[in-house]
């Protein structure tokens, strides 16, 4: 199999040269005016690359985990693998690294890093084992899997690296104690993302550049207490879980 490259170019964006756009302030996102926050992405991919199958809940009924050959690495959480003759997308799950391929926009810096972490763990060719959750697609058709090379924990080990931030959203939420606490060290050794006073949290990111807010409610895993989606930012990263409107 071919190893496709990824060659990204661009150059930063001005837009936060005088104040953070409303979008940000709105989330209360908390970095100075003078961080930046997108990086423009040029040509992106050399491909063609072969198009993902659609994972269907109902296919995956009672399985627990899938092995696969991994066909590329898309960014830091994003993987494609064939399984069972058919190629399919793989979104890591538990956890959230910077965004390198949102419609054209790039986190600067550490969208590329998180990508080539992971390609320091997995390359393609390489086997891999998925282990599902509860939900085990989600509505973009990918497969929602915490993902192993042996006995490592690719996920956990983004997250360890100071590469992700952790992310569990209910009912998926295997192995969030183990991310939420790899998560905690690695922000108090200022590890990758730590180590930036620019960085922001993925997820947080991605709403503010569709100038949307956020929308689950979040619960705080150490002290019970629950907050709506407009107050998340009250609940300390690490200890987030996030509930969508259909969940206890």
């Amino acid at each position: 199999m071919i190893q496709n490259l990824l060659v990204l170019t661009g150059t930063l964006a001005s837009f936060s040269a005088f104040a953070l756009p409303a979008s940000f302030a709105r989330l209360h996102v908390n970095v100075s005016d003078s961080c930046p926050l997108v990086e423009l992405v040029g040509k992106t991919e050399i491909g063609p690359f072969e198009k993902t199958n659609l994972c269907r809940e109902n296919e995956y009924a009672g399985v627990t985990s899938i092995t696969g050959q991994v066909y590329r690495v898309v960014d830091g959480d994003t993987i494609h693998f064939y399984a069972k003759g058919k190629l399919f997308a793989i979104r890591m799950l538990g956890m959230d690294t910077p965004e390198l391929h949102f419609y054209g926009k790039a986190q600067p810096t550490w969208g590329l890093k998180a990508r080539n972490a992971l390609l320091q763990m997995v390359k393609p060719g390489d086997l891999i084992r998925g282990e599902f959750d509860q939900v085990k697609c989600d509505r973009y058709g990918r497969m929602l899997l915490h993902v192993f090379k042996g006995n490592v924990d690719l996920n956990y080990e983004q997250v360890k690296n100071g590469m992700a931030a952790n992310y569990c959203i209910a009912p998926n939420l295997k192995y969030c104690d183990q991310y939420a606490t790899a998560y905690r060290i690695a922000s108090r050794d200022r590890l990758g993302i730590h180590s930036d006073s620019c960085s922001i949290t993925p997820y947080v990111w991605r709403k503010a550049m569709m100038d949307k807010t956020m929308d689950k409610k979040v619960k705080d895993v150490l002290t019970g207490l629950t907050v709506s989606a407009d107050q998340y930012y009250k609940i300390p990263v690490a200890n987030r879980i996030f509930y969508p409107s259909t969940e206890e």
